[in-house]
């Protein structure tokens, strides 16, 4: 995998990760990601739920969402990921942080078509979501599938930030 300097941590570099088993360990942990895209000359930035496969990152939408639309197969996109341990207070109110690990990853959108890996995606997102509870519950038919779009991101580069240590989480 490359980094260049889009993914290059410039602030406090010892905080900084570039190791992919880092980043999967932190997408374990964390429930939700911000995807953020460009169309029409305009930034969007949309909260979703997740789920890694086979070294890709995995969302969903409705069909007749914009973010459905907008990305297209290749489409440039970027995610953010936040673990937030706590919130750090001071006696100086510029002094307020948080003990947190991030992830910022790029890459590229495709929309799924097969079937299987739709459904795969699915599962997984149980798994992740409600890991006691995921197998008692009814799998999406064909014409669920039909319905919603899934959209799997090639990364291709990232970064990762703690002020906790990435395997303190």
């Amino acid at each position: 995998m490359k980094f260049t300097e889009r993914s290059e941590i410039k602030r406090y570099k010892e905080r900084a990760s570039y190791n992919f088993e880092d980043l999967k360990y932190l997408l374990e942990k964390v429930q939700f990601c911000n995807l953020s895209f460009c169309s029409d000359n305009q930034a969007f930035i949309v909260p979703l739920n997740f789920a890694m496969m086979d070294d890709k990152i995995y969302v969903h939408a409705s069909k007749e969402s914009r973010l459905a639309r907008q990305l297209s197969d290749g489409k440039n996109v970027t995610l953010s990921f936040v673990f937030l341990e706590k919130v750090v207070t001071d006696n100086k109110l510029c002094n307020y942080s948080m003990d947190y690990s991030s992830a910022v990853v790029f890459g590229k959108a495709n929309t799924v078509k097969d079937d299987k890996e739709k459904l795969n995606f699915f599962i997984e997102l149980g798994k992740k979501l409600d890991p006691l509870n995921y197998k008692n519950v009814i799998l999406p038919e064909k014409n669920d599938l039909d319905q919603v779009a899934v959209i799997s991101i090639d990364i291709e580069e990232f970064s990762l930030k703690s002020r906790i240590g990435f395997r303190n989480i």
